[in-house]
């Protein structure tokens, strides 16, 4: 009885530990267990399924392997979500737990952008369209390449934060930056997310505008 009481205690702690994970943990954990080679492979594969027919699927997927990747560096970033409701709280970021959770960033050796995949909910998601023109696909470059020199351990995406970069420094750190591209400016996260929520706050519509004028 003492064995089975033993048992059941260990058990619930484990539960306990595994369902309080915060968001770093969590962050870390979907980096830990991302087996990259196969997930650009993935990843490529369902790009290429918007085609109508096999081969057209089959001629896209042999291009991307043959043409893109190896001459490419890669950034993955891990999709979250915000919960406007939960913002004055821990736990307003969401992880993205689906098949598809990290989108990709495809540069040429000179760090310009030759091909992105994103995903939004499991579905391609095309990230780029509010860069629409040279001016702003040449701010997001630079804001990669700014983020990209400070060497940080994660980089994150939401589709609701366009215009925006996110990051963590590093495993110590736990604070998630965002480098809003049309300032060229970083933020801690919770400080960016409290002024764009906050009505009463003179900088509130630009700072919606910036962001593309999101509805929440």
């Amino acid at each position: 009885m003492k064995e089975l009481l033993y048992v059941i205690i260990i058990s619930w702690i484990c539960v306990f530990n595994g369902n309080t994970q915060n968001i770093f943990q969590q962050i870390k954990a979907s980096y830990q267990m991302l087996d990259s080679i196969t997930y650009i492979k993935k990843a490529c594969l369902k790009e290429c399924c918007k085609f109508d027919s096999d081969d057209d699927i089959i001629w896209c997927y042999n291009k991307w392997k043959n043409d893109k990747i190896p001459k490419t560096e890669v950034v993955f970033t891990l999709n979250i979500d915000i919960d406007s409701t939960s913002i004055y709280t821990e736990d307003y970021i969401k992880l993205d737990t689906n098949e598809y959770n990290f989108s990709l960033i495809f540069f040429d050796e000179q760090w310009q952008i030759k091909y992105h995949i994103s995903f939004a909910n499991n579905k391609i998601y095309p990230f780029l369209n509010e860069f629409i023109g040279d001016r702003y696909v040449k701010k997001f470059v630079s804001g990669y390449k700014k983020v990209i020199k400070i060497n940080p351990k994660y980089i994150l995406r939401s589709f609701r934060l366009p215009y925006t970069i996110l990051y963590i420094q590093n495993d110590m750190d736990e604070k998630i930056y965002l480098y809003q591209i049309w300032e060229e400016k970083t933020y801690e996260l919770d400080e960016y997310m409290k002024i764009i929520m906050d009505k009463n706050n003179k900088d509130n519509y630009r700072y919606r505008y910036l962001n593309g004028v999101i509805e929440w």
